[in-house]
C-alpha cells in the first residue's frame, strides 16, 4: 500500500512538471550536457561519461514520450480531461475543483467523484508506464537528477 502510494505521488510529479522536464530534457539533448544520475536502471558501467549521458537523456525522453501517450488517452474523455487539466495545469485542490467545473461548464459533480477520476488518470499512466516497461523507480531517479521539487502535495 505505501510503495502504491509512493508510486502515485511520482505520477503526480511527472504529470505536474511534464512541460518543464521535457523543456530540461531537450535542452540537455541539444547541448549534449546533462546531469549523469548513475543509479539511473538501465545503465551498466560505463566509462565514457558522453554514453552515460546520451543514454540517461534518451530514457528520460522515452518517459516523456510515455507520459504523453498517456495524456492523448486521458483526452479522449471530456470528464477525465476537465479533471486533469484542474489539477496538472491550474493545481486547484481537490476541494475545489467541482465549484470550478459547476461554474465553468455547468457540470455537477462530487469531490469524490473528483478524487475518482484523478485516480483514473494515474491508473492510465501507470498503465502506459508499465506498458513500455518504464519502472517507476527511474521516475524517482528523474526527480532526483533533474532537481524538480515535487509539487505533488499541493493537490493530494
Amino acid at each position: 500500500m505505501k510503495t502504491e502510494l509512493v508510486e502515485y505521488k511520482l505520477i503526480d510529479w511527472v504529470l505536474f512538471n511534464i512541460d518543464l522536464i521535457k523543456q530540461l530534457l531537450k535542452e540537455m539533448k541539444y547541448t549534449g550536457a546533462a546531469v549523469v544520475y548513475s543509479d539511473s536502471p538501465g545503465l551498466e558501467v560505463v566509462t565514457d561519461k558522453m554514453e552515460r549521458i546520451i543514454v540517461f537523456v534518451d530514457d528520460a525522453l522515452k518517459v516523456v514520450e510515455t507520459i504523453e501517450k498517456a495524456i492523448e488517452k486521458i483526452c479522449e474523455d471530456d470528464d477525465l480531461f476537465d479533471i486533469f487539466t484542474e489539477v496538472y495545469f491550474e493545481q486547484r485542490k481537490l476541494a475545489d475543483i467541482p465549484i470550478v467545473l459547476r461554474e465553468k461548464y455547468q457540470k455537477q459533480i462530487s469531490e469524490r467523484t473528483v478524487k475518482t477520476k484523478k485516480r483514473q488518470i494515474q491508473n492510465i499512466v501507470r498503465k502506459y508506464l508499465s506498458d513500455e516497461d518504464i519502472e517507476i523507480e527511474f521516475i524517482a531517479s528523474l526527480m532526483s537528477a533533474l532537481k524538480i521539487n515535487p509539487k505533488s502535495a499541493k493537490a493530494s
